[in-house]
Order: structure tokens, then C-alpha cells, then sequence
């Protein structure tokens, strides 16, 4: 199910696509679908990444209620990956509650140079967030800006479709 909407995501935005879940202060993909370039991501289901500096990990923790996200942030050793990083924990905050507020995330080269990425909440049938679903590209594969407007809406219906059938 989660594959299927992965490469519809893929077809629809010509991008790689993949869903994750957060494990401690990583994610962790639990279905892809690549699309153009395949270094975009490692294609592997399994793979981890920090949580704090993607766009997946920052919309999985911004769902946290306001206490565990201050105790998972108290235990976060953040580390640069590239001059983009954001690792100062009173910004990473503002940040997360940013995230909250919009319903979406969205990261320019902070876990890797010219990646960015836009990430919405992956709901269970309840309303309760799971995962995450993320649209990754190079910035060069992808018009400026394009982002929020081109792949947010992607990700957004197909997210919503999918609601209803998780558990």
C-alpha cells in the first residue's frame, strides 16, 4: 500500500518519494519509489537518517505534544552535515512548532548538499500521525520553489487517500 502510493507520488511529481518512521533521533524508510536520479536516496528500505535536519523527521516530530518534544530535543546531539545545518536547539524548536502550524516540512541542503525535501504527516485512520511521507530532489532536477506548490498538493492528496486505510 505504502510502496503503491510512493510511486504513484513518483509518477505524478517526477521525483523520488519515500515514507519513513521515526525511530529515537533517526528516521527510518519503510517504502520508497525512485524516480530520475537514483543517488537522490540509497534504495533501501531500512536506510536511516538524522530526524532533526530532514524534512520527514522534522514533520514526524512536530506532531509530538509539547512535553515530548522538549525531552526529545533535551537528548538530541545534533551534528553538521553541511554549512546548512541547523543544530541550535532553541532554532530547531522554533523550527518544529513552524513545521506544526503549516502541516508540512520542508529542508534545503541540510542533510546533503543541492538535496531539499518536503515531507507531510502520515495519518492513521484516527488522525493520529505515524510517519511521514517525503518528495526528495536535487535542487537542480527541480524548478526553484517549486516545492511547496508542485509537490506539497502530491503529497497531500495522496496522503489523505490513504488515511482511511491505516491502522
Amino acid at each position: 500500500m505504502l510502496f503503491r502510493s510512493c510511486e504513484r507520488i513518483s509518477e505524478r511529481t517526477e521525483q523520488s518519494c519515500f515514507a519513513a518512521v521515526l525511530d529515537g533521533h533517526d528516521i527510518q524508510m519503510i517504502a520508497h519509489s525512485l524516480h530520475g536520479r537514483p543517488d537522490v536516496l540509497s534504495p533501501t528500505i531500512g536506510l536511516r537518517r538524522p530526524a532533526f535536519n530532514t524534512a520527514a523527521g522534522r514533520v514526524i516530530v512536530s506532531q509530538l505534544p509539547d512535553d515530548r518534544l522538549d525531552a526529545w530535543l533535551e537528548r538530541l546531539e545534533p551534528k553538521v552535515m553541511t554549512e546548512f545545518t541547523v543544530t541550535d536547539k532553541r532554532a530547531l524548536r522554533q523550527e518544529i512548532l513552524q513545521v506544526r502550524q503549516q502541516g508540512y516540512a520542508m529542508t534545503a541542503q541540510e542533510l546533503r548538499r543541492g538535496f531539499h525535501a518536503v515531507a507531510v504527516p502520515l495519518r492513521r485512520y484516527d488522525g493520529g500521525t505515524i510517519g511521514a511521507m517525503c518528495v526528495a530532489a536535487w535542487l537542480e532536477d527541480s524548478v526553484a520553489g517549486a516545492m511547496p506548490d508542485k509537490y506539497l498538493a502530491v503529497l497531500q492528496d495522496e496522503t489523505r487517500a490513504l488515511q482511511p486505510q491505516l491502522l
